[in-house]
């Protein structure tokens, strides 16, 4: 009988990220497999809360790197992405099918996939959230803070609005 022994990647390490919006994204698949011949293409993409991936891997990986890996540590030297809160099985455009593996129950996807709309909504402003985001709520550009944020605001608008016709002229409200 064959002993085997399943490690637990403890963590992931991403050298470089690219984001696209979605259809630029399949825009440049599409480009790519165009230019390479008239049969039909197929590519795959992982996804996982609301984001879809194109994951490139370490091609020479030093052995500083292998010992990472056998030591719980993967690396990923590129991770293209684009926010694309619906899953659908399969996307096909012009002579290019690509087709999306759902990996949200794989924590390793979906734990990338939440820095990954972090990132987005870092790099936008917190005015900008994926509706499907839900990390951690201890951040002012949490995607939860932002929409109690935005429904208690609307109670506090009222609640000014109600304060001043009653002659009420202390109340202030400060909006971020």
């Amino acid at each position: 009988m064959v002993e085997v022994e399943i490690y637990k990647t403890t963590t992931l390490k991403v050298h470089d990220t690219l984001e696209y919006e979605f259809e630029d994204l399949l825009k440049e698949f599409v480009y790519d497999e165009e230019a390479g011949g008239e049969e039909s293409k197929v590519r795959t993409l992982i996804w996982a809360q609301g984001v879809a991936m194109w994951i490139t891997n370490i091609i020479n990986p030093t052995s500083e790197i292998v010992n990472d890996e056998v030591n719980g540590t993967l690396h990923f030297q590129r991770v293209t992405y684009a926010i694309k809160e619906k899953f659908e099985k399969r996307v096909v455009r012009g002579n290019v099918t690509v087709n999306l593996l759902d990996q949200d129950e794989q924590p390793l996807y979906r734990d990338l996939a939440k820095k990954l709309k972090w990132l987005t909504q870092w790099k936008k402003g917190i005015r900008y959230v994926p509706e499907s985001y839900d990390g951690n709520t201890s951040m002012i550009g949490d995607a939860v803070f932002v929409r109690v944020y935005k429904q208690s605001r609307k109670r506090m608008e009222f609640q000014v609005a109600k304060n001043l016709d009653s002659s009420h002229t202390d109340t202030h409200l400060v909006c971020l």
